[in-house]
């Protein structure tokens, strides 16, 4: 995991939550820890972390939600733009159960190239 990258801590309270397509993901020594880096915009924040574990895979998808702020200047009609830039965040997922081998995917339908799939002896943070 790349420590100089902020941690990225799930607000249910963000509004309109979308998936969002995660670039790589880290397994812990214990193998129930995953470190999942994506990448959010400036009007963006974790909502939550959506896991479903399966016998042979486990998906995992990362909801972004619109920020308060951004809520709040839409809202009183303010004009305003943001830069187009991307902040690279991760966040820390504890699993019930090992990996086990299981192949971990992302799911998000329109991935970017190289996409969201990762098999996990693959996965470089």
């Amino acid at each position: 995991m790349d420590d100089s990258q902020p941690e990225g801590r799930p607000d249910p309270s963000l509004e309109s939550p979308e998936p969002h397509p995660w670039r790589s993901l880290s397994t812990g020594d214990d193998d129930r820890t995953l470190h999942v880096h994506y990448v959010r915009g400036l009007w963006q924040g974790l909502h939550s972390v959506g896991v479903d574990i399966g016998p042979d895979e486990i998906h995992i998808t990362i909801l972004l939600g619109l920020t308060r702020e951004h809520v709040e200047r839409a809202a009183r009609g303010e004009e305003f733009g943001y830069a187009l830039m991307g902040i690279e965040e991760w966040t820390r997922i504890m699993l019930p159960e090992p990996v086990g081998g299981r192949r971990i995917v992302g799911s998000v339908e329109d991935e970017p190239p190289g996409g969201s799939e990762r098999d996990m002896k693959d996965s470089d943070p």
